[in-house]
């Protein structure tokens, strides 16, 4: 069973993304989030996760057992990369950020709010530089698709909750955004 939970909305938005696209599936765990992509219109999907899968792979999943510092060698192609509530310890997903570098189009789903936070400094160095194509908030995640590299920009509040230590409340980070939209357009 997949953490967080991806609302009818928050399909809508991936949708678009992924129909027809190769997805990486970065941190598949037990393939639910696979199985929704291909649900979705995904053409294949890349499967990675450290642990072996225990559910049946469909045919349109192939699932490699690695580590993601082990991936890099392999210099992969990633057009689309899928992440859900990835680990906040660098040491637990070397080469996650190497990853999502490489790809044009991220899909990233967890939360930053409220006690949590999923995803490492060096994995949010390169997400708040990209473009935000879609962002769905909910207090249990958020979604947030990211498209190319184009430099620092206004921040999201879940990204402010992902840079901030200690970890803020889903009410702080929208206050701290709210704040720094307004003194930033003064």
């Amino acid at each position: 069973m997949p953490f967080g939970i991806l609302t009818p909305e928050m399909e809508q938005a991936i949708a678009s993304f992924v129909r027809g696209e190769h997805v990486w599936d970065l941190g598949s765990g037990d393939l639910a989030y696979a199985k929704t992509l291909l649900r979705l219109g995904t053409r294949h999907i890349t499967a990675v996760d450290k642990e072996q899968s225990f559910r049946k792979t469909p045919p349109q999943v192939t699932f490699l057992r690695l580590y993601f510092a082990d991936l890099l060698s392999q210099e992969p192609d990633i057009q689309t990369a899928f992440l859900s509530w990835p680990q906040n310890c660098a040491s637990a997903t070397p080469g996650l950020p190497r990853l999502v570098q490489r790809a044009q189009t991220v899909i990233y789903l967890g939360c930053n709010l409220g006690g949590s936070q999923c995803g490492t400094e060096p994995l949010w160095a390169d997400l708040i530089q990209r473009d935000v194509l879609a962002h769905i908030p909910n207090r249990r995640n958020s979604l947030i698709v990211y498209g190319k590299h184009t430099g620092f920009r206004r921040l999201l509040p879940e990204e402010i909750g992902a840079i901030s230590e200690p970890m803020l409340s889903y009410e702080d980070a929208i206050a701290l955004a709210s704040d720094y939209s307004s003194s930033s357009s003064s």
